[in-house]
């Protein structure tokens, strides 16, 4: 794995810990846990965390099934890039309400852009 695409993926990696973050109460301590088997993060439930925990959910995808291995399968990163495109489409119609969340989604698709563009030029 190039130095490049380690770097990519560091961030990705960054974004999916606030995107957990965003899902859970300041103090919890159990931000990989679904929140809403957590009292208090429960009551701070909806739509837009809900959203949150399946785009972190996503990104751990990647470094669960592949990174571990040297590399990333190019239709597991695609598929993984056209569903936070999705969540971040609905999100942006409302990102005047959710703005540190669209913030989130934006970024890290524009990474998963990215490093699908490295990989292509690489030949992977």
């Amino acid at each position: 794995m190039s130095k490049k695409e380690k770097e990519i993926l560091k961030r990705l990696e960054r974004l999916r810990i606030e995107l957990l973050k965003y899902c859970h109460t300041d103090n919890c301590e159990a931000l990989e846990e679904d929140p809403s088997l957590h009292e208090k993060c429960a009551k701070n439930l909806g739509l837009d965390t809900s959203i949150a925990w399946e785009a972190a959910r996503l990104l751990y995808r990647l470094d669960t099934e592949h990174y571990s291995r040297g590399w990333i399968p190019f239709p597991l990163l695609d598929i993984v890039k056209r569903s936070m495109l999705t969540l971040c489409l609905v999100v942006g119609r409302h990102k005047a309400q959710y703005p540190g969340l669209y913030g989130l989604l934006d970024t890290a698709y524009a990474r998963l852009e990215e490093l699908m563009n490295y990989l292509g030029e690489v030949g992977q």
